[in-house]
């Protein structure tokens, strides 16, 4: 059996290749030092960016309304000064989305923008102010509830009329519908007068 035979002339060196992979590597022998691009962000810069605000389109976005209408409510003071960002930018808090969902909740009642405004101001308005509200606000209640019996009838014809046959008469929407509500305005009001 022959003899192993081993190179002469001291310790070998590294080939190029070994040393780029070892050149990272720090003495201590821990790991190498993620490329920037991978590396996780501090939780304390994370939270930053969570508290930078919504931009314009998506704080619309988010409250389901126009770009026009948010500036809208802030010329009138409908939403409070806007807050730009170093680039410029206006950006808005939770708050001020939470404030702005109010308002086109409010909106949609079909409240004034006077009346809007009132309404966003009632924890520090005067009580004749709250009771003006009220009566408003109770006002637009029993005009929903109406519209809500409307839509009721409305599902009623609607399903008549699936559930008839070819050979069945049925009124046009509104003829029914008019003998349906005198009715029903007879019912809920003793006053009621004339045409119904």
């Amino acid at each position: 059996m022959g003899t192993l035979a081993f190179p002469t002339g001291g310790p070998t060196t590294p080939t190029p290749r070994a040393r780029r992979c070892t050149a990272g590597t720090p003495n201590n022998g821990s790991k190498r030092k993620p490329p920037a691009h991978k590396m996780q962000r501090p939780a304390s810069h994370i939270g930053m960016d969570a508290m930078a605000g919504l931009k314009i389109g998506e704080f619309a976005a988010a409250a389901g309304v126009g770009r026009d209408a948010v500036r809208h409510y802030e010329r009138i003071g409908l939403l409070p000064a806007v807050v730009r960002n170093g680039a410029g930018y206006r950006v808005y808090s939770d708050d001020d989305l939470e404030r702005l969902q109010c308002i086109r909740h409010v909106h949609e009642a079909g409240f004034s923008l006077e009346q809007t405004r009132d309404l966003l101001e009632a924890s520090t308005a005067n009580r004749d102010r709250i009771e003006t509200l009220l009566g408003v606000t109770r006002a637009k209640l029993d005009a929903a509830r109406d519209n809500v019996e409307w839509l009721s009838e409305v599902v009623t014809f609607l399903t008549s009329l699936v559930a008839a046959t070819p050979l069945d008469e049925a009124q046009p929407l509104w003829v029914g519908f008019q003998a349906g509500r005198c009715a029903t305005r007879r019912r809920r009001s003793r006053f009621a007068r004339g045409n119904c």
